[in-house]
């Protein structure tokens, strides 16, 4: 199973974008797709990196083999993507509410994504 294994979202068992409303199927093929989506926007951004590609599968592998903690895979997402500040938003999304760089631990609108300062 990869990234968009059922239960939605990359982080398996979390709907993507921490929404509170109640499990659709219709609601699950668009974070599925969401999430699908943004795993091909990463295959083409590494495209002549595909070390950097097969990293990422790697930390949610590891994650979803309970071997890391959803901290220690935002971190290490986040060191992955420190150049690429777009795709670790966009990764953020996918995570649950309260975690780092998760929809309850957003930055307030106009500030800077949490992560390593040379990400700001």
């Amino acid at each position: 199973a990869g990234p968009g294994a059922p239960g939605g979202g990359l982080v398996p068992g979390h709907a993507a974008g921490g929404a509170g409303a109640a499990p659709s199927g219709a609601k699950k093929q668009i974070e599925f797709d969401q999430a699908i989506n943004y795993v091909t926007k990463i295959k083409l951004r590494f495209a002549k990196q595909p070390e950097t590609y097969k990293k990422f599968l790697d930390i949610l592998h590891t994650y979803q083999q309970e071997q890391r903690t959803i901290t220690q895979v935002y971190e290490e997402v986040a060191l992955l993507f420190a150049n690429h500040a777009d795709l670790l938003s966009e990764f953020s999304q996918f995570l649950p509410d309260g975690s780092p760089g998760g929809a309850g631990a957003q930055p307030a609108p106009g500030a800077h994504p949490a992560g390593p300062p040379g990400m700001r």
